[in-house]
């Protein structure tokens, strides 16, 4: 279990400045089970029965609060497997100038973690979503689109913002943005962040099968750029992560 942070690094045009890094996000990893395989997942174990602690969520949330980031990412690991998750999702209320976010397959959200989600201090929740029909998501998450989509939909009806997660790769690359019209047109969420698979932990093993090529890039990018604006109009914002570390 570890926490991860992004910081900003000190203004050049205070050299003389005592203000340290500014901390904008801080990633936890509240949980190291998962109760999916997909194929393109980096887990630092090979999916270990672990969890941090109440207390040390608790604590973690409290120093991110004191220290004024803007954005606590609540992950793992798949969250809802934490034996605590109602309790954890509580305590979301210490946060008041952070906000929380839940990133999550949504497989497991049924009417009784919906209300949960629902009574929580959460910002967002980010889902996990790979195609607009079955066949494309499951090309490396596996048959549980049906389940997510009814996971997403329990979320939705809490009045939470939603944000879909997609990971591109060799074989949903050219219908990526089928989904975010999709989502569009039932109105499931309202931003869609792609990213490409990291050449890192297992992952690696299926790197060479999933991996985006250079001209991949560019292409979705020209895409992205062409209709964002429009799709932006029609109330999605899209976005690719097309610089993720290590591809």
């Amino acid at each position: 279990m570890a926490t991860r942070t992004r910081e900003h690094p000190q203004p050049v045009h205070e050299p003389h400045s005592t203000v340290g890094p500014y901390v904008l996000r801080v990633v936890v990893d509240v949980v190291q089970q998962c109760n999916l395989r997909c194929l393109y997942c980096h887990p630092g174990e090979v999916w270990e029965p672990l969890h941090l602690p109440l207390d040390r969520i608790r604590a973690v949330f409290a120093a991110v609060e004191a220290h004024g980031a803007l954005e606590l990412v609540i992950t793992g690991g798949e969250p809802t497997l934490h034996p605590q998750f109602n309790e954890m999702l509580a305590a979301t209320h210490l946060l008041r100038r952070t906000a929380p976010v839940l990133v999550t397959n949504a497989t497991r959200i049924d009417e009784q973690r919906a209300e949960v989600i629902a009574q929580s201090n959460l910002a967002r929740v980010c889902v996990s979503l790979d195609g607009a029909d079955n066949r494309t998501h499951a090309t490396a998450r596996g048959d549980n689109r049906m389940r997510v989509l009814e996971g997403m939909a329990r979320i939705r009806a809490t009045g939470l913002p939603v944000t879909v997660i997609s990971v591109v790769h060799k074989h949903n690359v050219d219908r990526a943005l089928d989904l975010s019209r999709w989502l569009i047109d039932h109105q499931l969420a309202d931003q869609h962040h792609l990213c490409a698979p990291s050449y890192s932990g297992e992952a690696r093993d299926n790197f060479a099968a999933l991996g985006l090529e250079v001209a991949d890039f560019h292409a979705l990018q020209a895409q992205i750029d062409t209709i964002h604006e429009d799709l932006l109009r029609q109330g999605l914002f899209v976005t690719f992560n097309s610089y993720w570390p290590a591809t």
